[in-house]
């Protein structure tokens, strides 16, 4: 039976091209996931300072998928935290900026070197409160499309 060669996950290519990003890097302290870090009450050593600013990106439903073109176009769910509605403003902006770039972008991943074709918001951003760890944030709905086989 033939090896089948991984296949780039689309979240992990957005996480790294976000991680890569000084700007937001700084802003956020590095305090950039899939899941959010952040524990009411007491915190340990592997939890986020709550409150305090940080990225989290998910995948989220919808997107359209081609099965006979080797791309991945996904829909991922941004949230922006930040110790007031101001400050997750700062974290999304930073990640508004990310977008700003007309080049594709190429990322390391798990599963080799990631091919970043685009990544858009795909809906207008919302403020909102998560009410179990007490912190602002602003989400987002994106778009990304990345090649599915590694390159180079």
């Amino acid at each position: 039976m033939p090896l089948v060669s991984p296949v780039i996950d689309p979240l992990e290519a957005m996480l790294a091209l976000a991680r890569a990003d000084t700007g937001l890097a700084s802003v956020t302290s590095n305090q950039i996931a899939r899941k959010h870090k952040f524990k009411a009450g007491a915190q340990s050593q592997s939890s986020w300072k709550t409150p305090s600013k940080a990225l989290v990106i998910r995948y989220d439903v919808g997107g359209q998928q081609d099965i006979y073109v080797s791309n991945q176009c996904v829909r991922l769910a941004a949230e922006c935290y930040g110790e007031d509605e101001s400050q997750a403003g700062l974290v999304y902006t930073g990640l508004i900026a990310l977008f700003r770039v007309d080049d594709r972008r190429v990322v390391t991943t798990r599963n080799g070197q990631a091919l970043i074709y685009w990544v858009v918001p795909d809906g207008t951003p919302l403020s909102s409160r998560n009410e179990d760890i007490k912190q602002d944030f602003i989400g987002v709905p994106l778009k990304i499309c990345v090649a599915e086989q590694p390159v180079g």
